[in-house]
């Protein structure tokens, strides 16, 4: 985790294979697969955890080339089509079905899983971004990101976060049934965040 945080926030083009290679060995960890497709998919946790630290770090670099190369990353698991890790690691394909019912006091969330990586991330994060803030900013701002990436990828689907409720929370509710078919063009969505340029750097990089 601190290698892939520390690499997306300083490192430049010429690194940028190294963390796609990180993410390709956890993505797919050793082991026979057996028993039950929540537990299987938990098995890529580490790898999601480095997906989401290296965006947000590189989010808060204003490294988009970085986050870029991270989310397109290929991820091939045992037994599975090679997907970006966009696709792979995103919290909604790691921690599946129940697996909420797992993360001590998230129960009753309405984003459990995007709670508990905001948490779990903040420390790994903080000699980065020091403010509380300006790491909460960059989180959303990684969750909007990746549900445009994996929409434009599936174009049915996306995850819902903390980035959702936020967003909600801005915009009339056209958000509420699909959050991300508006971001897909830089429209409504763009308000919310009309106070940074990140949205057209973010966009470029990514596509």
């Amino acid at each position: 985790m601190a290698i892939m945080v520390a690499g997306c926030f300083w490192g430049e083009s010429e690194h940028q294979y190294l963390w796609q290679h990180m993410l390709n060995r956890f993505g797919d960890p050793p082991g026979y697969l057996s028993g039950l497709i929540a537990w299987i998919a938990l098995r890529r946790y580490p790898a999601s955890l480095m997906m989401y630290g290296g965006g947000i770090a590189a989010i808060a670099a204003g490294r988009y080339k970085n986050l870029a190369a991270i989310l397109n990353a290929p991820v091939q698991p045992q037994g599975e089509k090679s997907k970006s890790a966009a696709e792979q690691l995103n919290v909604a394909q790691v921690l599946r079905d129940t697996a909420e019912k797992l993360i001590p006091g998230k129960q009753d969330r309405h984003t459990p899983y995007s709670d508990h990586l905001f948490e779990v991330l903040r420390e790994p994060l903080r000699t980065y971004v020091p403010t509380d803030t300006d790491y909460e900013d960059a989180f959303l701002w990684f969750e909007y990101i990746l549900g445009i990436v994996i929409w434009q990828k599936d174009g049915s689907w996306a995850p819902i976060g903390r980035c959702r409720l936020e967003i909600v929370s801005h915009v009339h509710h056209g958000w509420t049934d699909q959050p991300i078919s508006a971001a897909r063009d830089g429209g409504r969505s763009s308000a919310v965040f009309e106070r940074s340029n990140r949205l057209s750097g973010c966009k470029e990089a990514v596509r």
